[in-house]
């Protein structure tokens, strides 16, 4: 089947990448289909309309190798098929963009980029290779944030303008409050500000401080965590907590559905997010969606001090970063002495100014200009 236009990666589709299927999402009237990996028909709390996948939709079979294989020929063929233009994402199969725009000089090639190659993200020699000699060859390049888009151009000497996207979330992304789910999950006997934590359960900084900072806060705050990872890590936390714990104050549960932690982050006050700046450039450019679902929620943010993150919070007043000589218990001090913003006042300030349908505008009027 020929596309007229075709969003294409190696990613899966989950939440954490989510920001490809608002994009076509965006440009699904414009006869648009998202190719990628992942076995989900649904990103939150809608269907995927235009979503193929390469696990789902294709009889490569079930071994990772052979399926990356045939991804690879498979991608350069809907390349060589897209009638007008094709948006690849990050390194994936910048390659065969490269070669298919050669053969085809009227396909327009738009590389919009989620991760920076690292030693958090890694990529063969050979591409970042080919990539620091051709990063200019594409018709219009999009990132994440606009820290990033100066780190890129200067990394890669590009001359081309680099437009921005930031990996915020549509409104109409956010479920409509269901009491009687939340209070399956939210049922402390008291009124102490909830704070909630989401993620990967590891034998890591931001988990340990997060501990102590329990035996600190007992009487202040209740601690309401969605963890998922290695079971080992999960028992670790939970006995830990039920050490320093003695109030019911703490209540931890295995990951849960995405629309529904949305639900019940309405129900909390402070949210909270670290990414190491000094581990990557990622890092350091940190973009995450968390912080986005947070302020959507109308929490109050404990986060690292990573640039672009920083100035989200702090210009907008909506929580506190971790500085080099903090930890979260300092962090937490400094957030319950200071002025809280409302529930209510965090989430206007969303709709109007953080959420996807503002903060896309520019550059997706900019990429009609290829795919009307």
């Amino acid at each position: 089947m020929k596309y007229k236009n075709l969003i294409i990666s190696k990613r899966f589709i989950t939440s954490s990448y989510s920001c490809l299927f608002y994009l076509e999402h965006e440009l699904l009237k414009y006869n648009t289909v998202l190719w990628a990996f992942g076995n989900t028909s649904r990103i939150g709390n809608k269907y995927v309309d235009g979503f193929k996948s390469f696990d789902n939709d294709t009889w490569y079979g079930k071994i990772p190798r052979i399926r990356l294989f045939f991804s690879n020929i498979h991608a350069f063929f809907l390349m060589m098929t897209t009638k007008q233009t094709v948006i690849i994402n990050d390194l994936d199969f910048f390659i065969e963009a490269y070669i298919a725009k050669k053969l085809r000089k009227n396909l327009n090639i738009i590389h919009y980029n989620t991760e920076l190659p690292g030693k958090d993200v890694k990529y063969s020699k050979l591409i970042e290779k080919f990539y620091k000699k051709h990063a200019n060859f594409p018709d219009m390049i999009i990132e994440c944030l606009p820290e990033r888009a100066l780190y890129r151009k200067k990394k890669w000497e590009i001359t081309k303008p680099i437009f921005v996207i930031n990996n915020t979330i549509p409104s109409s992304d956010i479920p409509e409050y269901d009491d009687e789910i939340v209070r399956d999950y939210v049922d402390f006997y008291n009124d102490k500000p909830i704070l909630v934590f989401a993620g990967r359960c590891n034998d890591n900084l931001i988990l340990k401080d997060l501990v102590d900072s329990m035996s600190k806060f007992e009487n202040k705050i209740n601690y309401l965590m969605f963890c998922h990872g290695d079971i080992k890590y999960k028992n670790q936390l939970k006995h830990k907590c039920e050490r320093y714990i003695k109030n019911g104050s703490c209540k931890i549960y295995d990951a849960i559905p995405r629309n529904k932690l949305l639900m019940i982050m309405q129900k909390c006050n402070i949210g909270i997010s670290f990414y190491n700046p000094n581990y990557s450039a990622n890092y350091k450019y940190a973009s995450p969606s968390k912080i986005y679902e947070y302020i959507a929620c109308g929490l109050n943010i404990i986060s690292s001090n990573n640039e672009g993150i920083n100035h989200i919070i702090e210009d907008n007043k909506i929580g506190v970063c971790i500085k080099d000589n903090e930890n979260i218990v300092d962090a937490l001090n400094r957030l319950l002495n200071n002025d809280c913003l409302s529930n209510n006042k965090i989430k206007e300030m969303f709709y109007e100014s953080l959420c996807y349908e503002v903060q896309a505008k520019e550059t997706i009027n900019e990429l009609l200009n290829y795919v009307k």
